[in-house]
């Protein structure tokens, strides 16, 4: 924890991902916990330091007014049946053609 409580800091992460991951998460990457902490809506405020508005030192409480971003609905935009992918292309090849001075 930093001093104020209100973020942390992983200072080591090769040791942070052996040995204080694994007993929390089925995770075995630092890139795969950091998009975890995008994931809960925390913010990096520097390259080690992350930190949620609701998650500070002492305050347990609080941790359940954290929840996961709620992620968009796929599209349902459909290819028409008639999208020519092939034409398509040529067509905006044409056209970089031709806007090429």
């Amino acid at each position: 924890w930093k001093q104020d409580g209100r973020s942390f800091v992983i200072h080591n992460r090769a040791i942070f991902i052996k040995q204080i991951v694994p007993r929390y998460f089925k995770l075995k990457k630092f890139p795969s916990f950091t998009r975890q902490l995008h994931n809960w809506s925390f913010t990096n405020l520097n390259d080690d330091e992350w930190r949620h508005v609701h998650f500070i030192r002492g305050k347990t409480d609080d941790l359940q007014l954290i929840g996961r971003v709620q992620m968009k609905e796929p599209s349902n935009r459909k290819i028409p049946d008639n999208f020519n992918f092939r034409q398509d292309l040529e067509d905006t090849k044409e056209e970089e053609i031709s806007l090429t001075p």
